[in-house]
């Protein structure tokens, strides 16, 4: 199997403190909820969730991918990876409450189900806006941080992983680049999201998202010793990442109607890192679109802050209807670590 080189920034991330542990979340009706936890190291969402509707008895015969486009050369790819390195570079974020220098994972996360009504709505919105669903949801999460905990005059800065997979092989591992969108100070991209859908559509457009694969692949040439002395000098890389894992199922699974448990309700919580503080999750299973949040302790905010910041993001699309909004402690996961997690030694395999 081919080494997944974009899952050895995961485990640095682990290495120096972080949990990288992406929880999955699924239930029918009013029942409990029962999760798997999928590492980050070895799988991004596809092929977590791939993995866990084919553990639940599914069969997934074909995976999402990307539009196919005219191949790439090296050097094409190379002039793209310096391109994209530009876009890296630090914004001028002003947090409105003084950050601490610590890694490690907060006390609590929360989500929100949605209603079949509710995910139409949402949807209709967003083609009234003539965005797509994407840009309405990133749009007005930027407004909801910029208004409740950075200061006015900030700058932002969000990550947005994109799959990949350009063929039918069917992947497990990480098969991902990233969208990078700077809210900067000299541009209008905060002014509306059809600005922001534009900036979007332009980076797709100009295959930006091939230089941030051969970057998500870094440790393909400097290993993960190099990965590891480039991380633990970063403090802070921008104000967060939205990943929308789209909507499932799509194409290519076949859902087993016989299978013991059909779950309707699911949810995704992705790894907050002192680098991207915020992390949020977007994920449509059938007619029901979960939204899920959590803020890293390197915040300095009170466990409220998260269920806070999630009701004014839902408030901002146009959710002002009665939504179920649920705030969970990961200390009621067994699986979860300490709150302040020490540092392993690091491994050179």
């Amino acid at each position: 199997m081919k080494k997944d080189h974009s899952g050895i920034k995961f485990e640095v991330s682990e290495e120096l403190g972080e949990w990288m542990n992406c929880l999955y979340l699924k239930r029918n009706d009013d029942q409990a909820w029962s999760y798997d936890f999928i590492h980050h190291a070895n799988n991004d969402g596809v092929g977590a969730i791939t993995k866990i509707l084919e553990k639940e008895g599914h069969q997934v015969t074909e995976q999402p991918q990307i539009r196919a486009r005219p191949p790439l050369s090296l050097f094409s790819k190379l002039k793209l990876l310096k391109e994209f390195i530009d876009l890296t570079k630090s914004v001028d974020l002003k947090w409105k409450k003084k950050r601490r220098d610590t890694r490690g994972i907060p006390e609590t996360f929360c989500l929100c189900l949605l209603t079949p009504k509710q995910t139409q709505d949402l949807h209709h919105r967003a083609e009234q806006e003539k965005v797509s669903l994407n840009s309405w949801l990133l749009f007005n999460l930027d407004a909801a941080c910029n208004d409740l905990i950075l200061s006015s005059n900030s700058e932002r800065k969000w990550i947005s992983p994109i799959n990949m997979r350009a063929d039918k092989e069917k992947v497990y591992s990480n098969q991902s680049a990233s969208i990078i969108v700077n809210f900067l100070k000299k541009n209008s991209i905060a002014n509306s999201p059809r600005n922001l859908h534009t900036e979007i559509k332009s980076y797709l457009s100009r295959n930006l998202h091939w230089g941030s694969y051969l970057y998500s692949n870094m440790a393909m040439f400097i290993g993960k010793r190099g990965t590891l002395k480039v991380a633990d000098r970063i403090k802070e890389v921008g104000t967060g990442v939205f990943s929308n894992l789209g909507s499932w199922p799509s194409q290519g699974i076949q859902i087993n109607k016989s299978a013991s448990k059909l779950y309707n309700r699911r949810a995704v919580i992705a790894p907050a890192t002192q680098i991207l503080p915020i992390a949020t999750t977007a994920w449509q299973w059938g007619e029901r679109l979960s939204l899920s949040l959590q803020l890293h302790p390197s915040l300095n905010l009170e466990a409220q802050y998260s269920l806070e910041l999630l009701r004014k993001w839902t408030e901002l699309i146009g959710l002002d209807a009665d939504l179920a909004f649920e705030q969970h402690n990961w200390r009621d996961y067994p699986e979860c670590p300490p709150k302040k997690i020490v540092k392993t030694p690091f491994k050179t395999n």
